[in-house]
């Protein structure tokens, strides 16, 4: 039973950045061979380094005049000296990585002009070595280029470089709770008369944060800077005008019944990079629920791999088999047509599916942020009401571009926390699909 969600998923490219890399990564989409595809994934946060200011503004979008130099040293009372240096040494060991991949990428495409095959396979050999030491040295800096700018007054153009670079990061693995938190500290500091382009960024990730309303006053700045927004900027500021201003409202509303009821029920979800807990919608989808807790209980979820990861989209999980294909031995109809149905929003759990509207069985995703177009067409029943910083964590795994050494996420278990005192496994199911 072929499960796998057959909607476009949201483009994963939000805010693609404007690096030494970023020419080099546009080559690179239509090669085949899994270390270009790696290259492609963790390159994606790699800024422009080494030639003189870095570029974080959407593509074809100029960078603000004081971003086209080498950065200025920071005023001694900008920051302590001491976590200035902290942050230096750190930043100059990312830089030194940085280099070794522009060396890497120089080469390779010599190679490629020159067809020399051998020395393709050596760089192919070598290249994990290398992005795996530039994401540790990057990620060795956050720590203390987040302490450093905590006590900043947010004017070292180096430091303030590094932490919007860091703020697409979180983007990219769509942390976008966090992301926004990031930009509105930027915000509070300033840094947007020098970096115009954060009003829209802070819009996207608000968007994905499920702050619809905060997400429009983002993008209305933006606008009113003489920026033009983005087209996936402008598709959720519509979006947020036509759709999700109203289905928000719903949402909160049920929300709010809900929590003062406080009997609905839950699961705790324990996976290899963290554990969350999930509310059970089963109001609106009562045999979905019943399914799944029936599911939970009998052990059915354990060591079962997040086999389907897309960057933008959702995680998927809960296939026997591993690769999508398998079930729980039936189905189970569908409850998304229903007048009372669920919306997807960030930490919406819902039914993975076939083609045929009554073929969900065992499979279930989580989504990552909102998305309209898979509203009334998969049935939502929970979502995460704990732990969804562990949504970021998830290994991307896309089963059509599959690459050595992948180690999926895993679902170490599921544990019932909470249920009504009724029977759950009387449901209604359909044969195998």
């Amino acid at each position: 039973m072929d499960e796998l969600i057959e909607l476009n998923r949201v483009n994963s490219g939000i805010f693609p950045l404007l690096s030494w890399f970023e020419q080099f990564r546009l080559k690179l989409k239509n090669q085949k061979g899994w270390i270009m595809r790696k290259f492609l994934q963790i390159t994606a946060f790699l800024p422009c380094v080494l030639a003189g200011g870095m570029l974080f503004a959407q593509a074809g979008v100029s960078a603000p005049a004081a971003m086209s130099s080498a950065p200025a040293a920071a005023p001694a009372e900008t920051v302590n000296s001491s976590m200035i240096s902290d942050f230096q040494a750190k930043f100059d060991a990312y830089k030194a990585s940085a280099a070794k991949i522009q060396k890497l990428q120089e080469e390779f495409e010599e190679a490629g002009k020159k067809q020399d095959h051998a020395r393709i396979r050596e760089i192919q050999a070598a290249a994990p070595a290398l992005l795996k030491e530039a994401e540790q040295t990057f990620m060795a800096a956050v720590p203390v280029a987040l302490n450093a700018y905590a006590n900043s007054d947010g004017k070292n153009a180096e430091l303030n470089q590094f932490m919007l670079t860091y703020a697409n990061y979180l983007l990219t693995q769509d942390n976008y709770d966090e992301a926004y938190r990031m930009f509105t500290a930027f915000l509070s500091k300033g840094m947007h008369k020098s970096h115009p382009e954060i009003f829209e960024m802070a819009g996207v990730s608000a968007f994905g944060a499920n702050r619809f309303n905060a997400a429009l006053k983002c993008f209305d700045y933006a606008k009113q800077t003489g920026a033009q927004l983005s087209r996936q900027a402008q598709s959720y500021a519509d979006s947020i005008k036509n759709y999700y201003v109203e289905a928000w409202g719903d949402e909160m509303a049920l929300r709010q019944k809900e929590a003062q009821a406080d009997n609905l029920p839950r699961v705790l979800i324990r996976t290899s990079v963290g554990d969350m807990v999930v509310e059970l919608f089963e109001n609106e989808a009562p045999n979905t629920v019943k399914n799944f807790v029936t599911l939970v209980e009998s052990g059915f979820y354990s060591n079962l791999p997040f086999h389907r990861v897309l960057a933008g989209f959702m995680a998927q999980g809960g296939c026997p088999k591993g690769d999508g294909t398998g079930g729980p031995g039936y189905t189970v109809p569908e409850e998304y047509s229903k007048d009372n149905a669920r919306k997807h929003f960030r930490g919406s759990l819902a039914m993975a599916r076939s083609m045929d509207p009554n073929s969900a069985g065992s499979q279930f995703y989580i989504t990552f942020l909102p998305n309209q177009s898979l509203d009334a067409n998969y049935t939502v029943f929970g979502r995460v009401i704990d732990g969804m910083g562990v949504l970021s964590k998830i290994e991307r795994i896309d089963p059509q571009n599959p690459y050595p050494g992948q180690n999926p996420s895993k679902i170490l278990e599921m544990k019932v926390i909470r249920k009504q005192n009724h029977d759950y496994s009387n449901f209604t199911k359909g044969p195998d699909k």
